[in-house]
């Protein structure tokens, strides 16, 4: 699969394709925010815990870096 770079450029601009990715940002950092006060303010270090939170952001953070580069070497 290709992607035309104007197409992905109109859908970033979209109006719900930047709510998405906003969404994604914001929730990458809480879950970073509640790791640190999980693990340094609140002293927990229950470790599913604290790998659920950190594989939470990643997956948030792995969505907003999308590039159509890296889409079309998923679907090869």
């Amino acid at each position: 699969m290709r992607i035309d770079a104007d197409d992905w450029e109109e859908w970033l601009a979209h109006p719900l394709t930047e709510a998405v990715m906003r969404v994604c940002k914001v929730a990458a950092g809480r879950s970073r925010e509640e790791w640190t006060a999980m693990s340094f303010d609140r002293g927990s270090c229950d470790p599913l815990e604290l790998v659920k939170m950190r594989a939470r952001a990643a997956a948030f953070e792995e969505i907003t870096n999308l590039t159509p580069q890296k889409i079309e070497e998923v679907l090869e």
